[in-house]
């Protein structure tokens, strides 16, 4: 019985060591409980998993609708109808719009030239009528064989004194009638005696101021050109030639239907003619001077048209005109027009000549205050000598 038990141990030995160490249990009884907390554990954690779940769909969904809001944005930024597309064509049409504001502000500025320009236009015009106006005839001689334009009385009332009555034909040839008949009558009533008769009257022809101050400017011309041995003539109130033709101005004050006819193109150009300016006033008189360099007649009446133009000068009552200027020949010439200030250019023009100016072009205009009598000519020869000054100095820099 030994030897059995020795075996069975023996066998049972020698079973475990070929196995290596065995720990032998019972599954019925040992592993049953380990695989129920793992099962109750897992069904424990479900709800958890769940809700995990659930917030990742929700983080995937934001996040979805995110890079769905991304691509909107960008589609709106980039596409062709986006906010960059729609940004530069805003951009395009604010410049398109500056450009178009620009166009408007230069044609306002021309549109408000043109008025100006008009404006003048119409108060040179309406000072004229006026001119005719105050000529109007206060005295008519009824019953007269010769038409008088208008007749007036000169001066005021003075008893004791004759008063002087200066009536305008209107017929020129009319005026040798009226002084032959006034010739005759003295003639046929002082008959067979030495002395005419006392005709309590007396008719002188009268010219103008106008007509005066023309026919002292041809004079000096015509003095010129006989220093020059050319032999010129007057043929009533015109200068001839010895070839039969007239003396014509070379430089004429633009008339106003000139004025108005200026296109944009000579605008331009004229307004690039460059001008010194002087002003002064006295006793509620207006006087402003503008000087140019010029070199022929062209420049001249270019720079006359240019201040005639310009509103600061237009609604003057007088633009005097000055200019003297060398050719490329070596010859002078030179000229003036009153616009109605008489005696005026003629001052000016020796001042220039004292001065020893050329390639110089001076107007001056005159705004009516008080009256100032001989008073305004030195005022215009001061102005004239200190354009000249400041005139050089800015010609020599």
């Amino acid at each position: 019985m030994s030897l059995s038990r020795s075996r069975e141990k023996s066998s049972v030995t020698n079973s475990a060591s070929s196995h290596g160490p065995v720990n032998v249990t019972d599954p019925g009884i040992s592993t049953a409980p380990t695989l129920t907390q793992e099962i109750i554990s897992t069904i424990q954690a479900i709800p958890n998993i769940q809700t995990t779940l659930g917030e990742l769909s929700e983080y995937l969904r934001v996040i979805k609708e995110l890079t769905q809001g991304i691509k909107n944005i960008k589609n709106d930024l980039w596409e062709e109808d986006g906010f960059d597309f729609r940004i530069s064509h805003i951009a395009e049409q604010q410049e398109v719009d500056s450009g178009n504001i620009q166009v408007l502000k230069q044609e306002n500025k021309m549109l408000k030239e043109d008025i100006d320009m008009l404006k003048s236009v119409v108060i040179n015009l309406d000072r004229t009528v006026r001119k005719q106006q105050s000529e109007i005839t206060d005295l008519k001689i009824p019953g007269s064989r010769n038409t008088f334009a208008n007749i007036h009385r000169n001066g005021p009332k003075n008893p004791g004194r004759p008063r002087t009555i200066t009536g305008r034909l209107e017929k020129f040839t009319d005026k040798e009638k009226v002084l032959q008949a006034q010739k005759d009558k003295r003639n046929s009533e002082g008959s067979g005696s030495t002395e005419q008769s006392n005709t309590p009257f007396y008719i002188t022809p009268h010219r103008p101021v106008e007509v005066a101050e023309n026919r002292k400017k041809l004079q000096e011309i015509s003095n010129r050109y006989w220093k020059e041995n050319v032999k010129t003539r007057f043929v009533g109130d015109k200068l001839v030639f010895p070839n039969g033709n007239t003396y014509k101005e070379k430089v004429l004050k633009p008339k106003p239907e000139n004025i108005l006819l200026v296109d944009q193109a000579e605008k331009e150009a004229l307004q690039q003619i460059q001008m010194s300016t002087l002003e002064t006033s006295t006793e509620g008189n207006d006087f402003k001077i503008a000087a140019s360099t010029t070199a022929t007649f062209n420049q001249v009446r270019n720079f006359y048209k240019k201040v005639v133009m310009d509103s600061n000068y237009s609604n003057a009552d007088h633009n005097i005109l000055v200019y003297r200027f060398t050719d490329k020949n070596g010859l002078i010439h030179e000229g003036y027009n009153d616009d109605g200030e008489h005696g005026a250019g003629r001052r000016l023009l020796k001042d220039l000549q004292y001065l020893h100016v050329t390639d110089m072009t001076c107007i001056i205009s005159r705004f009516f205050g008080k009256y100032l009598g001989y008073r305004r000519f030195q005022i215009m020869e001061n102005l004239a000598a200190d354009i000249v000054l400041a005139h050089r100095g800015e010609t020599l820099g």
